[in-house]
């Protein structure tokens, strides 16, 4: 509808642009596929630049701040092209921000979002799940009761979720492990 879709990933420069993608047998099959991906997606981005998608690529923790306050949806489809950590910061930013996530379940990220933003199950590969995807994105963009009731949920979460309640979590496992009982700083 009225949406424009800013891209915050980083792609290895230089890495894999010489890879003859399949043809070299001692190039094991992950580097392969990531090369893929890589092609695949700054060829897309070209070709889409004109329905208002921007590659951005790596951006400061300003520019991304600056990002998150202006949009509605945090579109987070998560069909990497590298590994991943699974948790999701830019998933937790947007849930804080008050940009409504769209995820995919892949990795541990199925477990940690469910019912709290938007998802769609993992793998996103099937189609039907990619059709599914796209249904939310709209569906997030065009009903702000539906937007407003998942930012509600998002926010909470990550107020949960904040490093200070975090970091006291893992502060009193440590502490009340028996090694370190009664020990003074």
């Amino acid at each position: 509808p009225h949406a424009t879709l800013d891209i915050f990933y980083k792609i290895p420069e230089g890495t894999f642009e010489d890879l003859e993608i399949g043809k070299n047998p001692d190039v094991h099959r992950d580097i392969t596929e990531t090369a893929k991906r890589i092609t695949y997606i700054k060829e897309a981005a070209k070709r889409m630049k004109h329905l208002g998608v921007n590659f951005v690529g790596s951006a400061s923790k300003k520019i991304i701040i600056k990002a998150l306050a202006e949009a509605e949806v945090l579109v987070y489809p998560c069909s990497t092209i590298t590994y991943t950590e699974g948790f999701s910061i830019s998933v937790m930013e947007g849930a804080s921000s008050g940009c409504a996530p769209v995820i995919c379940g892949e990795d541990c990220l199925g477990e940690l979002y469910n019912g709290v933003v938007s998802m769609v199950p993992s793998p996103m590969a099937k189609i039907e799940n990619q059709k599914l995807f796209i249904d939310l994105v709209v569906k997030t963009l065009n009903d702000s009761v539906y937007k407003d009731e998942i930012n509600k949920k998002a926010r909470a979460f990550a107020l949960e979720h904040s490093w200070d309640k975090i970091c006291k979590i893992l502060e009193n496992k440590i502490t009340s492990h028996s090694k370190y009982k009664n020990k003074k700083d």
